[in-house]
């Protein structure tokens, strides 16, 4: 009997979850399947089976998460096969704010009926709230997979069998997602100047003994670490011994590591709610289970406290940690050149901190980062490659933009290129709330603009003056010389925001070539677009 294959591509593990919950709801309506993480999947299986699930996000500006790039690569540029026998579904996880939306979904649906399978049900394609229309999809699958028989589709089982023994998957690279390098930190120290409204670290971890190599525009994922108090106020809440043991991922651990290394305990997973409906305040959960959209409300507005408050139960250590979501790595732009600091990789990390329902929160890998990962500390870390956001040759001409903590590609570019005696010109643009306490790497900066290798620096400080002033401000003032550079072959990068600066900064793009260029908007439009087209308009946004 051949199985469905579940097959996920990932980043931050919640494709991963996604797809062994599906594996569960198939196997309990009786269908026979197998869940794989892509970088397991034996490709050349694929003309053998007769039904494919694909689970994925995307990564950067429409590319496949670390672990699909094979596979994603066999697919859509290599060899691939006809698959005429093949049935297969995708479901992409993604954010709307971003231009390349659910792409690497998108792209491995079209390719799969262009090679002859036969769609199952429609994409579907999930925004950041992904548990409701992930639910919708599976909820369809399930119905078109009614009254399949399992042995009867696909070709001869035997041969799938011989095709995975033959080529057994590589254990993976140190250093990849799969298999951290456990790194030291080696300083961590506060960018900000006292009197700052917020806090800024800067993070350098050793890769002696990694083998990892690095170039400048790539990403570090961090494994981190919940807060201890946070995990003890939680078990205590829920009546957990901390020292419960309870099996995580095929190890015996306390239930208490459990939740401090391996869950989240911040986001509440729906499975949670279930808990709930055997204390006291049942009838408020059951209403949740009913109306869908309130549901999806108080998963968005409140965390795992909350609702360990709102419960008033008691719980099995298993049970609890069966509820909750994986805790996911978090990437961040390395800002540091490995010509200039051998044996590091540096990060540059805003530190959160808010009010939600009068209680104080945190952010979980940048208080982590800031609070409790000083020198000596380990941390898991992994290197995510960049394809699109490279430095251009040393002779060619940029222009960054960078405010806040968006400053750190460019802080490893000017690295790269002070190291490297680079010719071309280089411009930045940074922003910050206050010049005298959030100038991040002022002196640095202000080195590379008077030993020349950085030809230009504009800084916006929004609350330095009663009117905001933003990066694209110092834009637009500066859109004669700004549209000079762009004509010169000018490459632009931008990194930070993309709910709100990335939209702006490239709504002020169009506004000064429009201007400067004497264009339509739609030759703006046309004018940024060939940049992009060409590599010259580079986007690292989050």
């Amino acid at each position: 009997m051949l199985p469905v294959y579940v097959v996920y591509g990932t980043e931050t593990f919640n494709s991963e979850d996604l797809a062994f919950r599906t594996g569960e709801a198939l196997e309990e309506a009786g269908v026979p399947v197998t869940v794989l993480d892509a970088a397991d999947f034996n490709a050349a299986t694929l003309p053998h089976l007769h039904t494919l699930l694909l689970i994925t996000s995307t990564f950067g500006d429409g590319e496949p998460p670390s672990n699909m790039e094979d596979l994603h690569a066999l697919l859509m540029e290599g060899e691939a096969p006809e698959l005429p026998h093949l049935r297969f579904a995708v479901c992409g996880l993604g954010d709307r704010q971003y231009e390349h939306f659910c792409q690497c979904g998108k792209d491995l649906d079209a390719q799969l009926e262009a090679l002859g399978a036969t769609r199952l049900v429609q994409r579907e394609d999930c925004d950041v709230d992904f548990e409701p229309a992930w639910g919708a999809w599976l909820d369809r699958v399930l119905v078109a997979l009614q009254g399949t028989d399992f042995g009867a589709l696909g070709g001869d089982a035997a041969a799938v069998e011989a095709l995975d023994a033959a080529a057994p998957v590589a254990e993976a690279a140190l250093g990849t997602r799969r298999n951290p390098f456990v790194a030291k930190v080696v300083e961590n120290y506060n960018l900000n100047a006292p009197g700052a409204t917020k806090e800024t670290r800067h993070v350098a971890l050793s890769l002696v003994g990694s083998g990892l190599t690095y170039k400048v525009g790539d990403s570090l994922g961090v494994f981190p670490r919940n807060c201890p108090d946070l995990v003890r106020r939680i078990l205590h809440g829920l009546g957990v011994d901390r020292d419960a043991p309870v099996e995580v991922d095929g190890e015996w651990i306390t239930v208490r590591d459990a939740l401090v290394y391996r869950r989240d305990v911040v986001q509440i997973d729906p499975r949670l709610l279930t808990l709930g409906l055997a204390g006291p305040n049942a009838a408020f959960f059951r209403d949740l289970e009913a109306d869908r959209a309130r549901r999806q409300a108080y998963l968005d507005g409140h965390h795992v406290l909350d609702f360990v408050a709102h419960a008033g139960v008691r719980v099995d250590p298993a049970a609890l940690v069966a509820a909750l979501k994986p805790l996911t790595p978090r990437l961040y732009s390395i800002s540091s050149s490995p010509l200039m600091h051998p044996g590091e990789v540096h990060l540059t990390v805003d530190v959160l901190r808010y009010d939600l329902h009068g209680l104080s929160r945190k952010g979980v890998a940048s208080t982590f980062l800031g609070e409790r990962a000083g020198p000596e500390v380990e941390i898991p870390i992994y290197l995510r490659p960049t394809k699109d956001f490279v430095l251009c040759d040393d002779s060619q001409h940029i222009v960054m933009c960078g405010p806040g903590t968006g400053i750190a590609p460019f802080r490893a570019f000017l690295e790269e290129r002070a190291a490297r005696g680079a010719l071309g010109h280089s411009w930045l643009f940074f922003g910050a709330r206050n010049g005298a306490t959030d100038f991040l790497y002022r002196e640095q900066l202000e080195g590379f603009l008077r030993d020349g290798v950085l030809t230009r620096l504009d800084t916006a400080f929004s609350r330095d003056q009663e009117e905001k002033v933003y990066v694209q401000d110092r834009m637009w003032a500066a859109g004669d010389h700004l549209f000079a550079w762009f004509e010169a072959g000018a490459h632009f990068y931008i990194c930070g925001d993309a709910s709100r600066m990335a939209k702006d900064v490239h709504a002020t793009l169009l506004r000064v070539i429009a201007h400067h260029g004497r264009m339509s908007s739609e030759d703006a439009e046309d004018y940024l677009h060939a940049m992009a087209e060409d590599g010259r308009y580079l986007k690292d946004v989050y």
